[in-house]
């Protein structure tokens, strides 16, 4: 029987921070990427190790999805135990093998549910689902004005009171929370949410030029859903866009589905922020890997999936169906970035946004063997998460016996 735990993939193209190693080889030891290269000493081997032939596809970094909220039919905020578990194993199957569970703007009682339920799960994750590395807390802290899909009725005024017991409730893994920063209030929580060390980011919000470039120094770090869900630019009133774009602390996530966001903005947001400012995201629904037709929405209200867009009744756009491996490859195909930039943005930047990419993030000795191999079409063949094997598609021809 081959040994799973040590794994040698050959002929493969490596995608580095850098650069792209045609014919490469990856030797992979107890979880660990242990060799990168386009030569080793075979004859070092073990006679048991696990070989794949990577065919030409590409081995790049697993993907880190900063927000998102569901998939397979299942959202995070379902009171459903299998939920979550659910929603990790359909975004692994998409190259995602870390992720935030994200919220949205609900009841504050059933949102102290929530992150307490997902909090559990972060302890207790499904072993073949995308790792759960936190909980990003879109709401209820948002302006009414810029509130798109979420709902009206459940918005709150920034607290920390409110913010103190859902980090509690969690098990202290609330790691972004996205709030309005020009409502009143949010300085104080902005300040304190930095404090603790949740990454505090601008969403679903208008403030004006200034009101923004108070908020970074006060410790926004990062922008949700960029121009998705927030005041826009004029020549006059530049608003938060242009703050954001030229303070380089501050990082920015695209959803590069080419629905939300024009490739052009996506262009012009990559052209300010570059690899290190700049963060792909899907934003995913429930409907995320579903045919067309009606799915339960926020407050009672029905998602309506037409060619895979998702709106509400009142025609707003409400997530997506995107996930990381179509981002990367829109991002390639649509915004003209190099493969290395957009695995980078993809993996990395979103690793050290966490704070983990020193263990995670990108082909480098040493790390984590979190990889996803994919086609030149961008669809997934395998993916990795600690060197074990989670997912192969039908196509790959490996053959390999996973678990249902």
């Amino acid at each position: 029987m081959k040994d799973t735990s040590n794994i040698y993939i050959y002929n493969a193209k490596a995608v580095t921070e850098t650069e792209v190693i045609e014919s490469a080889i990856v030797l992979i030891k107890d979880g660990v990427i242990a060799h990168i290269g386009q030569a080793m000493d075979i004859d070092s081997l073990p006679a048991d190790i696990l070989a794949l032939d990577a065919e030409g596809s590409y081995l790049v970094p697993g993907f880190i999805d900063l927000h998102v909220h569901g998939g397979a039919g299942a959202d995070f905020m379902d009171d459903d135990p299998l939920a979550a578990a659910r929603v990790c194993r359909f975004h692994v199957k998409h190259g995602t093998t870390g992720l935030l569970m994200t919220t949205r703007t609900v009841p504050a009682e059933v949102a102290s549910a929530a992150v307490e339920r997902l909090g559990q799960y972060v302890q207790q994750p499904d072993p073949y689902g995308a790792v759960p590395l936190g909980i990003h807390l879109e709401g209820p802290f948002l302006n009414e004005q810029f509130k798109g899909a979420q709902n009206a009725d459940d918005l709150l005024p920034p607290s920390v009171d409110w913010a103190e017991r859902w980090i509690r409730l969690s098990g202290e893994t609330l790691r972004l929370c996205t709030l309005a920063p020009e409502l009143e209030g949010a300085d104080v929580l902005i300040s304190w949410l930095a404090e603790q060390g949740v990454i505090v980011s601008a969403g679903h919000c208008g403030p004006n030029h200034d009101e923004m470039k108070r908020a970074i120094d006060r410790g926004v770090r990062h922008i949700t859903h960029c121009f998705n869900g927030m005041r826009g630019f004029t020549h006059r009133e530049p608003g938060m866009l242009a703050a954001l774009l030229m303070d380089d602390r501050v990082a920015a996530e695209l959803i590069m589905d080419t629905i939300h966001v024009h490739p052009a903005s996506g262009q012009l947001l990559f052209h300010n922020k570059g690899t290190a400012g700049t963060v792909l995201i899907t934003d995913a629904s429930r409907a995320t890997g579903m045919p067309d037709g009606e799915y339960p929405g926020p407050a009672g209200r029905k998602l309506t999936v037409k060619s895979g867009i998702v709106r509400l009744p009142t025609g707003e756009l409400a997530g997506s169906t995107l996930t990381m491996n179509r981002a990367v490859g829109n991002a390639v195909q649509h915004m003209g970035l190099s493969l290395v930039e957009a695995v980078c943005i993809a993996s990395l930047t979103p690793a050290r946004k966490l704070g983990i990419d020193n263990r995670t993030g990108s082909l480098v000795p040493g790390k984590s063997a979190d990889l996803v191999m994919l086609d030149s079409k961008f669809d997934v063949r395998l993916t990795l998460l600690g060197g074990r094997i989670v997912y192969q598609s039908e196509s790959s021809g490996f053959g390999l016996q996973l678990p249902s």
